[in-house]
């Protein structure tokens, strides 16, 4: 009796995967660059500037983190393919963010985004290849 074989064409479930897998991993890329940012700023930077108050007086206190009150760090967000296909948006909405992170005359810049991001690759390309391999078999 000859052998008998039979082909089942599966690419249909396989792009189906695929396709969540690569969302999963946008997303989970997403959600760690927030927390490296928000980790950046918390911690990330040793020369010291000066506090204010609530009116935006010096109180002769400094401090390493970038916060008056917080706003900016609880502003962070990201949007899975907002500007295009395959990408994640990363960032703030707040007016002033731009002026914190590039500096002005009167105030150095802090580039927490871009410095978070930069070290952070590793992290970020683990998340993004765990997720997209979930639900194959290596």
């Amino acid at each position: 009796m000859p052998t008998q074989i039979k082909f089942v064409d599966h690419r249909g479930e396989i792009k189906l995967q695929m396709t969540g897998n690569k969302l999963r991993a946008l997303t989970a890329i997403g959600i760690k660059a927030v927390a490296l940012i928000v980790k950046q700023m918390r911690s990330g930077y040793t020369d010291p500037h000066p506090t204010r108050d609530s009116q935006g007086r010096e109180t002769g206190a400094t401090h390493t983190d970038i916060r008056h009150t917080g706003d900016l760090m609880r502003d962070v967000n990201y949007e899975v393919e907002a500007d295009g296909p395959d990408t994640v948006t990363v960032g703030n909405s707040l007016f002033y963010s731009p002026f914190v992170h590039e500096g002005t005359y009167k105030l150095k810049g802090r580039a927490y985004i871009k410095d978070a991001i930069e070290q952070g690759k590793a992290e970020l390309q683990a998340v993004g290849s765990a997720a997209l391999s979930e639900g194959f078999v290596e």
